[in-house]
């Protein structure tokens, strides 16, 4: 039962629909005057519109904002080879196996990775603390009084 599961998720996950070109989304496309197609270009228009692209690359801040992006996806990159291998083994096996997530520009987000012991005990005592402590009903108040 679980391995004819497990084939089934295997499946849709390789077999997924693309709902980009439905014909819903034509249609949608089709009716909307933003997507409007121009018909019968006569040359001095495609002049013009060319004329229009090569003023917009040259804007100032079109240019920053593209330097901006490939500084934005070498940093991207410095952080996931950075944070490539975790402290514990058995993360490392993981985290090969595992793609990265998709951050919300498109990126891959990378994981943040404990790299020494220390980081690794403070992050399982703080855990300790807070789970001890919530379940003995305790409070954490700010003028050191519980």
């Amino acid at each position: 039962m679980s391995s004819q599961m497990l084939k089934q998720f295997y499946w849709e996950c390789e077999h997924r629909p693309d709902y980009r070109h439905t014909p819903a989304v034509e249609r949608i496309l089709a009716d909307d005057p933003f997507f409007e197609k121009p018909e019968n270009l006569t040359p001095e228009k495609i002049q013009e519109n060319l004329k229009w692209w090569e003023e917009f690359k040259k804007n100032p801040v079109v240019k920053f904002l593209r330097r901006a992006e490939v500084i934005a996806d070498k940093i991207n990159e410095m952080e996931l080879k950075e944070n490539e291998h975790p402290y514990r083994w058995e993360d490392r096996k993981l985290w090969k196996a595992l793609p990265h997530v998709p951050g919300p520009d498109g990126r891959p987000m990378p994981r943040k990775a404990i790299k020494m012991k220390r980081e690794s005990d403070d992050k399982f005592w703080d855990f300790a603390r807070q789970f001890f402590f919530g379940l003995w009903g305790f409070r954490q108040i700010s003028n050191g009084i519980s």
